[in-house]
């Protein structure tokens, strides 16, 4: 019986008929070292002092649309107002960006001082954005707003996440990433403590009713690796970026690209880890994967997996930079 059950533990992790939640190489993109685009950043903060996003600009989060990809991202202008401006190309590599933001936030409809952080989706007709909104008090909830046409953006009023009442004694909330499933969404976001500590948690919603989400569990889908000293993410796992792909089996396989820290004010790296089922997930064995990376957001875009991040935090990155899978040649 013991036998039995060891048997049911492997198929569990490699599942059915032997495979790995990694495939190798080249069948699957996502899977290899990454390699920073030689022209990085590819899309930089304002020139100008009356830039909304003249101070930083970081948090991509990258989606295909007909052919092309739409980027939206955290912008902080020099007075240090956060909110979500647009970008648009038709390589990847070359961004054409929006000359205002197209969601700003709002202190008098919902009493906030902050937008930032967004995470798109595209429904085949309207794009849906889920990011944070930050009050007056600091309270930090995750809220949505929506477009026919990529800039103009209608918002709920509903909070639709806060902070879980968790053990783990955690205070804020930040970094969403939202991914269609069957007829469900799947939420990954951040949570964090007093001192930094963060884990990544997973909430779903129905598709018919996008304003109505229920945190899957009060423990992380994913979590620091506490005590391995040697890990790069030893201490905080954050910035969750989720896709699927397609095994050679024909089944989903998950890919999780995520930043994490080996300590409180220690670098920033990113990671891979991969799951058949969304919900447990397993590192990659050569993370990380890149290094001096936050924030990443991914999109498989003509054969080839993109990679956007920013490097430094939030209020000091100047610019957003791509890495790939396949070395992208000069145009």
């Amino acid at each position: 019986m013991r036998e039995f059950s060891g048997i049911l533990i492997l198929l569990f992790l490699f599942g059915c008929e032997g495979e790995s939640v990694f495939p190798v190489a080249p069948k699957d993109i996502t899977v290899g070292p990454l390699y920073s685009y030689v022209n990085n950043p590819v899309l930089k903060s304002g020139d100008k002092e009356s830039d909304f996003d003249y101070q930083a600009i970081s948090s991509p989060s990258v989606l295909v649309v007909k052919d092309r990809l739409i980027m939206y991202f955290t912008a902080v202008n020099k007075d240090g107002v956060y909110s979500i401006g647009r970008a648009e190309s038709g390589d990847g590599l070359v961004w054409l960006k929006s000359e205002n933001a197209v969601i700003l936030p709002d202190p008098d409809n919902f009493q906030e001082k902050s937008v930032k952080e967004p995470s798109a989706i595209y429904d085949g007709e309207k794009i849906n954005i889920f990011f944070v909104s930050v009050t007056k008090e600091n309270k930090h909830r995750i809220m949505i707003a929506s477009s026919s046409d990529s800039q103009t953006f209608f918002r709920s009023d509903k909070e639709l996440i806060g902070v879980p009442n968790s053990d783990l004694k955690l205070v804020n909330i930040s970094e969403p990433s939202v991914i269609f499933r069957d007829d469900y969404l799947w939420m990954y976001y951040t949570a964090s403590d007093e001192d930094g500590r963060s884990y990544i948690f997973l909430a779903k919603a129905s598709l018919e009713n996008p304003l109505s989400w229920i945190t899957e569990s009060l423990t992380p889908v994913f979590s620091p690796q506490t005590g391995n000293t040697d890990s790069f993410d030893q201490y905080a796992v954050m910035s969750a970026s989720v896709l699927t792909v397609q095994s050679a089996n024909n089944r989903p396989l998950y890919r999780m690209y995520y930043c994490g820290s080996a300590a409180e004010t220690g670098a920033y790296h990113l990671g891979l880890a991969g799951s058949f089922d969304g919900i447990n997930f397993k590192r990659y064995v050569y993370n990380p994967v890149l290094h001096y990376g936050r924030s990443p957001s991914a999109v498989i875009f003509r054969e080839n997996l993109f990679l956007y991040y920013n490097e430094l935090p939030p209020y000091e990155s100047k610019g957003i930079s791509l890495a790939s899978t396949v070395k992208i040649k000069l145009q």
